[in-house]
């Protein structure tokens, strides 16, 4: 079982970094045969496999366990506005953690003010 399951999270993170999405079984010492993780596709509703030879992700996604087996994160470097989206990590059909990723624009927000100066009556 996975924490969290069935739940969505949201996960905000800036274009040109890295993002750590993570999916953890409830039982840290778990030893899951296998997990996926998959992208909501939102033009053709459906949900597809991220693997390090996905087109889009080519060379810039790692799924790794780290410090016990029940630990299943995907790594993201050199984000886009196209990472942008709902990703799941499954352990079966039934069985997965929900993830929204929003990209913002850069690490720095520039916020612009308008002052009104309204005419003075004399």
């Amino acid at each position: 079982m996975l924490q969290g399951n069935l739940r969505t999270d949201n996960i905000t993170a800036y274009t040109g970094d890295s993002v750590l999405l993570p999916c953890s079984c409830t039982d840290p010492h778990a030893k899951p045969e296998s997990f996926t993780w998959k992208k909501r596709n939102t033009s053709s509703k459906t949900w597809q496999v991220i693997t390090s030879e996905s087109e889009q992700y080519r060379n810039r996604v790692q799924m790794c366990t780290a410090h016990s087996p029940g630990n299943l994160f995907l790594l993201i470097s050199h984000l886009t506005q196209e990472d942008e989206g709902v990703y799941r990590c499954y352990l079966n059909q039934w069985n997965y953690k929900a993830i929204r990723l929003t990209i913002k624009g850069s690490g720095f927000i520039w916020e612009i003010m308008r002052v009104r100066l309204d005419p003075i009556a004399s």
